[in-house]
């Protein structure tokens, strides 16, 4: 039954291309759009083409780094093809194609797009905190965008839903947490996560009425002098307003001031203003410093929040620091790298410090 079903569907689509006729013109277009895919067939000769395309962009791309002589390393070999200043006068000017480009020249526009970027795994290249792709994580990010798994949904992304678990799951362990109690979901980079710790603490202290209702108190934020720029975007962004962000001043480490803190705690009581959240950074930007996170929970385990919310929600910006979690079963004692005493007594001491924090 089901082959004569598909046998009288082949012969409907005869029939509809008898009367469109084989030389439509939206036909040809489309067989001409269909080249731009990869075949969701396993068809040799079309996977063929897409894998050389795909070689072919690659070897472009490599072509832009600079050759490996140390002894007359210049600064500007750190970037790739010719570093001159892009030109962005014509940039508005650009219109959509009525045809398509041939997918060769499109490749080679892509590329050229890189010219002057910084090649973030050169030695000359110290840019703030960058880091380089691995092959891994390049590869990776290339199969998604070949079949674009939704991790939204399991029906969507099936096995690769997965890695979402399982990174929480590995990053709880580094930090000792369970990772049966702990969870986490992946977002786009420290900025969403800053911004998903926000949504809960508002969400936390202000009740899920708020979800419907809206924000409706001058609800405070308490976060280091030295915490990061994008503590001012997402109070922005969720509404509740650049103007309820406290800074607490910080010590000669630059690490937050409890002192301070706890002072900017008893004034926003006294204005009747309740405390949503306060922010911890473990690993500044540029000072590296971790803040007292055991210190700031005690204190805020004794403080009574205004209107008798909730207590505030303690959120720890990790976006740096985590990675010193590395460390957790390292043996420090026995050195089995080899690290230089110097170096081993810093590593030892970041480690100890932030596990002592988080956990």
């Amino acid at each position: 039954m089901a082959t004569a079903d598909i046998s009288k569907e082949q012969s409907s689509d005869v029939e509809v291309e008898k009367i469109a006729g084989l030389s439509s013109e939206w036909r040809k277009q489309m067989k001409i759009l269909q080249t731009a895919f990869p075949s969701p067939w396993k068809e040799a000769k079309k996977d063929q083409v897409f894998e050389n395309t795909f070689l072919d962009a690659v070897s472009l791309l490599n072509k832009m780094k600079h050759g490996r002589v140390f002894q007359d390393q210049k600064a500007w070999q750190g970037y790739l093809g010719d570093p001159g200043l892009p030109d962005y006068s014509k940039s508005k000017d650009i219109q959509l194609n009525e045809k398509m480009k041939p997918l060769e020249e499109v490749i080679e526009e892509l590329v050229g797009c890189f010219n002057g970027m910084p090649n973030w795994n050169h030695p000359q290249t110290m840019w703030n905190v960058v880091p380089p792709s691995n092959t891994a994580a390049i590869i990776g990010i290339t199969l998604c965008s070949i079949f674009n798994p939704n991790i939204l949904e399991g029906d969507a992304s099936w096995n690769v839903a997965k890695t979402e678990i399982e990174s929480a799951a590995m990053v709880a362990q580094l930090i000792g947490w369970d990772p049966h109690e702990a969870g986490g979901v992946f977002t786009f980079s420290g900025t969403g996560c800053y911004l998903y710790g926000v949504k809960l603490a508002l969400t936390s202290v202000f009740g899920k009425d708020s979800r419907f209702t809206g924000i409706r108190e001058e609800g405070q934020i308490l976060v280091s002098r030295e915490g990061h720029y994008i503590k001012s975007n997402c109070p922005d962004w969720t509404g509740l307003g650049m103007n309820n962000v406290r800074e607490i001043q910080v010590d000669g480490n630059n690490r937050m001031s409890i002192d301070h803190l706890q002072e900017v705690m008893k004034a926003r009581k006294r204005e009747n203003k309740p405390v949503v959240m306060v922010v911890c950074t473990a690993g500044t930007t540029d000072a590296w410093a971790v803040d007292p996170i055991d210190e700031v929970r005690e204190l805020i385990d004794q403080y009574e929040n205004a209107k008798g919310y909730p207590k505030p929600f303690l959120y720890t910006d990790a976006v740096i620091g985590w990675s010193w979690l590395a460390f957790s079963t390292y043996d420090f004692e026995k050195n089995p790298l080899q690290f230089s005493i110097k170096a081993l007594k810093i590593l030892e001491q970041k480690f100890v410090i932030l596990t002592k924090l988080l956990t």
